[in-house]
C-alpha cells in the first residue's frame, strides 16, 4: 500500500526537525504507542495498540531512521509483529521552509501481511490517513 502526504507544521524547519528526531515526542504522538525504547542512536523498539475496522490487537516493533540530512530530510523504516500479522514499510521524508512554518511530505510504501491484510484490507487506506491526521495534530499541539 502506498502512503503519501503533505502537511504544514507552523514551526521553523530545525524546531520540528529536533522534535521529529526525539523519540520521547514522537512516541507522544503516535497513537497507539505503549511503549517506544532507544535501542542504539536512531534505532527503536516499540510497542503498538492497533484498530483498523473491526481488526485490533498490539504489535511489537522496529523503527529505524536512515540516510539523515538535518535539517531536510531522512527515510524510516518501520517492521512489526502482531497477532497473526505482520507488517513492514519505509517513507522517505523532506522538510521544506514555508514562510515561518514547514511543509512536511512523506512517501512510502507498507506491506502488511495476515490477519490485519485479510479483515482490514478495505479500511487499510483511510485507517492509515486517518492515524497519519492524528499524528501530526498532536505534533502540532505539543509545538504550539
Amino acid at each position: 500500500m502506498k502512503v503519501n502526504g503533505r502537511y504544514r507544521i507552523e514551526v521553523p524547519r530545525d524546531r520540528l526537525w529536533d522534535a521529529l528526531m526525539d523519540p520521547d515526542v514522537v512516541g507522544q504522538c503516535i497513537p497507539g504507542v505503549q511503549r517506544i525504547t532507544a535501542v542504539s542512536p536512531d534505532n527503536y523498539e516499540l510497542d503498538i495498540n492497533v484498530k483498523v475496522g473491526v481488526f485490533s490487537g498490539s504489535f511489537s516493533g522496529t523503527l529505524e531512521v536512515l540516510d539523515k540530512d538535518a535539517p531536510v530530510s531522512y527515510r524510516m523504516a518501520v517492521r512489526g509483529t502482531g497477532p497473526m500479522t505482520s507488517m513492514s514499510g519505509e517513507a522517505a521524508v523532506s522538510l521544506e521552509p514555508d514562510d515561518d512554518a514547514t511543509l512536511l511530505t512523506f512517501d512510502g510504501d507498507v506491506r502488511v501481511t495476515g490477519a490485519l491484510a485479510r479483515v482490514g484490507q478495505r479500511f487499510m487506506s483511510s485507517a492509515a490517513k486517518s492515524q497519519f491526521d492524528t499524528f501530526f495534530q498532536r505534533l502540532r499541539d505539543k509545538l504550539a
